[in-house]
């Protein structure tokens, strides 16, 4: 038995201190070098996804501006960002750049609201979201510059999805994600020129 123990101890075969601390510092530079990257490929991940939130947003915006005004009647254009028609069913609507105040100096534009003014309550106002806010997630709001009406023709312009700034790490600052065309309804009940 002390034999076998003698044999084991002079066998050489084995790793000596210094290859294991080369070992060790291989694996620390390899694991900082992964560790750096995380918050790149983090803020690469929060852009993309973000970007595909805000097209899914700018389409059900899209569809819904579409459904709401190709039917309408008595379509008018206060100043530039206000738009009153007529619901196919006879309800007043406005669709207007809702505003808050984000500081106390500071108004910001937080997305299209569209307001229904239901007939059956006289005593106060319907208003319900052009979009939900579910869908209006992680901060990203629809909004718009300019709007038109003129020959049958509804232009909405500036038309995108912006993403408002948060407190969150690694998130995507303000960025604005652009529908890149004005957006032109026809209004098919246009009866009501402004």
């Amino acid at each position: 038995m002390l034999q076998k123990l003698r044999t084991r101890l002079k066998n050489s075969s084995g790793f000596t201190l210094s290859e294991l601390l080369i070992t060790l510092l291989i694996l620390l530079m390899v694991t900082v070098v992964m560790a750096a990257g995380i918050p790149s490929a983090l803020r690469a991940l929060y852009k993309v996804e973000d970007s595909s939130n805000a097209q899914v947003l700018l389409s059900m915006a899209v569809t819904r501006l579409r459904d709401e005004l190709s039917t309408a009647s008595e379509v008018k254009v206060d100043g530039e960002t206000t738009i009153t028609y007529t619901t196919e069913s006879g309800s007043k609507s406005k669709l207007t750049v809702k505003t808050v105040k984000t500081e106390p100096t500071e108004e910001k534009d937080l997305g299209i609201n569209l307001q229904e003014y239901v007939d059956v309550f006289p005593d106060g106002e319907y208003k319900h979201l052009l979009v939900s806010d579910a869908a209006a997630n992680k901060n990203l709001y629809v909004t718009y510059v300019k709007a038109t009406y003129e020959n049958g023709l509804v232009t909405i312009s500036g038309l995108k999805a912006v993403k408002y700034k948060t407190e969150s790490v690694g998130a995507d600052q303000g960025a604005e994600f652009p529908l890149g065309e004005n957006l032109v309804i026809r209004v098919l009940a246009a009866s009501g020129h402004a």
